[in-house]
């Protein structure tokens, strides 16, 4: 796990779409990573974690099970550790470097594009302004 990883509150996760009720049910179980102020802050891992546990149980409406599918996709996105394979193993070892090199940057560009489409959202949330 990454020592920066990103924290998130019960009130974040509601700018990312949730309800209160959802966004308490989702960390309910969760320990604190962190504590501000009132607001108690949750590892993104383990709020994933949750929201997958949670989105796994048969008898949930159908706009909770919409609202926690992209609570999943944008908390995903945000990660930013999910490594493809290189299948075309023999290939030259500069042409690979380069390769690497522009995945990572393209990791880089999707991590902080999530972070600015969630913080888009949350302020739609918190303000009612169009985004």
């Amino acid at each position: 796990m990454q020592l920066d990883t990103p924290l998130f509150s019960r009130r974040q996760l509601q700018g990312l779409g949730l309800s209160r009720y959802q966004a308490a049910v989702v960390t309910k179980g969760l320990a604190m990573a962190q504590k501000q102020g009132n607001a108690g802050l949750y590892k993104l891992a383990d709020v994933l974690s949750a929201a997958r546990v949670y989105l796994g149980r048969q008898r949930i409406q159908p706009g909770t099970r919409q609202a926690i599918a992209d609570l999943i996709e944008q908390l995903q996105a945000m990660l930013g550790n999910v490594v493809k394979p290189d299948f075309g193993g023999a290939g030259d070892a500069d042409l690979r470097r380069a390769l690497n090199q522009l995945r990572g940057a393209i990791a880089d560009s999707d991590r902080v594009s999530a972070k600015l489409k969630a913080r888009a959202k949350q302020l739609k949330a918190q303000y009612g302004a169009p985004v």
